[in-house]
């Protein structure tokens, strides 16, 4: 009879009842999200339906970056057009397509953190996803989420970015040669999606492969046949969509955002707008950290002073008491810490650990372990590059902070343990408390915002809950009365909605045909500027214009501080109706001049 201990298919119990306890965990926190925050996801003013409607009218047969305006790589449009095109284009299949991405990447997390740390560290870093980053509601803007984000592209991204570095990683310290043909397929995918993640990825992998190189493990020809058809195919797609769309795929689409009318809002989303209140910051968050790290100390030295116990790797009955203590204190602390500075310090320990990193191997070579974790450190430090010195878990931070998760879990689980293994249950159990504190603090957040979301918009195309009201303005209200004039109209209707606003055209079923979703003052910018913008709405003028209120606080003001002269031609040749939707005009509607109304 074959021995029990040694049969892949009869493990011991307590060989497998953790990693069930891991998946239970797992499993329940996503239904838990799924039902603290059913449908109130999605932004129907800002970001989140441009992308439907894109992905929409590519079901339909236009053409992405001629005949529709996109920033980003084509992966994500393509998947949700195609996905529109089977199943209908309105928001549950936009949602599922999230949900879909949600599990793959709590997936890959968790896989991708178990090759570094034990499954504690692992599960606390998929349920910190799952309530920070997947199901998080932070802002007023309620798109940063995985479930119906500002851009798919991001979400999308992340996925294949953590899937290609999980496969580098499990090359490196496995030296399969799959794995390494699985990694550089999924940045392959990477390519197709953002250049951000394109470039921290890349970045990664390129580190990995020197130190690899300096250590002797490195096999030329494995390398070639992987990143040479990767390299080719990506080249080829952008090859062709250039010969197709011609140098306006990068001008007016791929390199849009890197014009110069982005400054201020870049300065801001990294930090730089206020650097004097981000290092206070950045100071505050590690004043948190060293706080722990010197609780955790203490326990260590008064149970060998109050015990004199040897140290060794099973804490005695009192240091397992300490232990909890500090575990406690620690998620009080994190829990306390507002979330715009839970997450600051994470830059800096990424530049910490990856110099420490760098200098063991100028004196020894390498290790395989060694190699995986600085290539995570890298592309850590160079996604959180967007928001540097403003690291915080919503805007960009919702989906670029997923490296960012497990190097802080690889610092708790791994790194500190280590320097002090004798007492590597006192780290962990801080590492614990840390994370069980980031994941209240941001909880209560989402909760309050979860609990202002019962406007509901139901319409053929869209079924969401709305924030009710924000800053005493009645936004659900306005939204939905606005969606319900528009739905009168006939389908093939022309309507504007500037400066923002695609989801209330979206919902009320009409369509966009002015190329472009949105109307800020950085979009409207080469072969969409004023003049570009103006001599489209002449040659197709609109039926209707949708005037939405303009997000001073980011941008300007539409017709004030550009586009001057459209919204002159607009005042010129179009008349508001007799009502506005919300007070202060929060939104107007206008209608060519002498015209019936059409309500």
């Amino acid at each position: 009879m074959p021995d029990p201990a040694r049969s892949p298919t009869l493990r011991p119990l307590n060989a497998v009842w953790p990693r069930y306890a891991a998946i239970f965990a797992i499993a329940l926190a996503l239904l838990h999200n799924l039902q603290r925050s059913w449908l109130k996801w999605g932004d129907l003013l800002v970001d989140s339906f441009r992308d439907l409607d894109i992905a929409r009218q590519v079901s339909e047969g236009r053409q992405l970056y001629s005949d529709l305006r996109y920033c980003y790589g084509p992966l994500a449009i393509w998947i949700n057009a195609t996905a529109f095109k089977l199943f209908g284009a309105n928001t549950h299949v936009a949602m599922t397509c999230g949900f879909l991405c949600t599990v793959l990447t709590c997936v890959v997390l968790y896989r991708f953190a178990r090759c570094f740390m034990p499954r504690l560290g692992a599960t606390a870093i998929t349920l910190s996803f799952l309530y920070i980053c997947a199901f998080g509601h932070l802002t007023p803007n309620s798109a940063f989420n995985y479930m119906l984000p500002y851009t798919p592209v991001a979400t999308y991204g992340m996925l294949t970015a953590l899937t290609s570095l999980y496969f580098l990683t499990r090359y490196v310290q496995k030296n399969k040669r799959r794995d390494l043909f699985c990694s550089a397929a999924a940045l392959l995918l990477t390519a197709l999606t953002k250049i951000e993640l394109l470039t921290a990825l890349t970045a990664a992998h390129v580190l990995a492969q020197l130190m690899q190189l300096r250590s002797g493990r490195v096999i030329w020809r494995e390398l070639a046949i992987a990143y040479l058809p990767a390299a080719v195919i990506a080249v080829c797609v952008y090859t062709a969509l250039f010969l197709r769309v011609g140098p306006a795929l990068f001008s007016d689409n791929l390199l849009a955002l890197m014009a110069p009318t982005f400054k201020k809002f870049s300065l801001d989303t990294l930090g730089l707008a206020d650097w004097r209140a981000s290092l206070w910051s950045m100071l505050f968050c590690a004043r948190a950290m060293l706080v722990v790290l010197a609780a955790a100390l203490a326990a260590v030295l008064l149970e060998r002073k109050l015990t004199r116990a040897r140290p060794t790797d099973t804490p005695t009955r009192f240091g397992f008491f300490l232990g909890l203590a500090c575990m406690m204190l620690s998620g009080v602390i994190f829990a306390r810490l507002p979330v715009e500075h839970a997450f600051r310090v994470l830059p800096l320990l990424a530049v910490a650990r990856l110099a420490m990193l760098l200098w063991n191997g100028v004196r020894n070579p390498w290790r395989s372990d060694e190699v995986a974790e600085a290539a995570l450190w890298l592309c850590c430090f160079v996604c959180l590059g967007r928001t540097l010195f403003r690291t915080v878990a919503f805007h960009y931070g919702f989906y670029l902070l997923l490296p960012g998760l497990i190097a802080l879990g690889i610092f708790w689980f791994v790194y500190l343990p280590h320097k002090a293994p004798a007492q590597n249950w006192v780290t962990r159990l801080c590492g614990a408390g840390v994370f069980a504190g980031l994941i209240f603090s941001h909880v209560q957040i989402s909760d309050l915002a979860y609990a202002l979301s019962t406007q509901p918009i139901r319409t053929p195309a869209t079924e969401l809950y709305a924030i009710h009201s924000f800053n005493g303005v009645p936004t659900g209200v306005c939204w939905a009365e606005t969606i319900r004039l528009l739905a009168k109209l006939p389908p093939q209707s022309r309507v504007l909605a500037i400066p923002q606003g695609m989801g209330l055209l979206f919902s009320a079923g009409l369509e966009n045909t002015y190329g472009s979703g949105e109307f800020t003052e950085p979009e409207v910018t080469g072969n969409y500027d004023d003049a570009h913008l103006l001599a489209r709405l002449k040659a197709q003028p609109p039926d209707l214009i949708v005037r939405t209120a303009s997000p001073r606080e980011v941008f300007g003001i539409f017709g004030d501080d550009y586009a001057q002269n459209t919204w002159t031609w607009i005042t010129d040749n179009y008349e508001a109706l007799p009502y506005s939707v919300g007070p202060d005009n929060y939104i107007l509607i206008f209608k060519k001049k002498n015209s019936p109304d059409p309500f």
